[in-house]
């Protein structure tokens, strides 16, 4: 199927990880065989079947989510927001990102990060996902001028439904 043939929210995100999976598995995905294993491929379909409306309006005061479910939160809030080709780059840009704090702050022999702990500090690592991890692979084939407004908008959304304390700040 082809991009403009698809529709609905599943159908998209295997398109994605499928995608991401056929040109990047040796860079993102070495400790994943397929998307079926993917811990975040599993969240953003559990997210989903979730009704948003009630994930939006629950108000976490102890911000006990982990990472994942924060991150599909995003995801499932602006499928309906966006159109199916920014949606795609939506959706990549949050894989990248998850995958690039997973690779910096994951320990050996332990879950991913982004499993056990919030996002807090996902604004701090903005600097080493661009210059680290995109501009070291070739942006994974997405735009970098693009890459830099969804990181504005991720992270105020991140800080505007209270998931980090972290305000994003450009320097010129």
């Amino acid at each position: 199927m082809s991009l403009s043939e698809l529709n609905n929210f599943e159908e998209l995100v295997n398109f994605v990880f499928d995608d991401m999976f056929a040109n990047f598995k040796e860079k993102l995905f070495v400790n994943v065989e397929c998307k079926l294993e993917h811990n975040f491929f599993k969240t953003l379909i559990k997210r989903n079947q979730m009704n948003y409306d009630v994930l939006a309006e629950a108000v976490d005061p102890e911000n006990k989510k982990c990472a994942d479910e924060i991150f599909a939160d995003y995801v499932v809030g602006f499928f309906r927001e966006t159109n199916r080709n920014y949606f795609v780059f939506l959706l990549k840009f949050v894989i990248l990102f998850r995958e690039c704090i997973n690779s910096l702050k994951t320990r050996h022999g332990e879950n991913e990060y982004s499993q056990v702990h919030g996002a807090d500090s996902a604004p701090d690592l903005c600097n080493e996902f661009i210059t680290d991890f995109m501009e070291n692979n070739d942006n994974f084939n997405i735009d970098a001028n693009e890459v830099i407004e969804i990181i504005q908008h991720f992270c105020f959304w991140l800080y505007d439904n209270r998931h980090t304390t972290s305000r994003l700040t450009l320097l010129s």
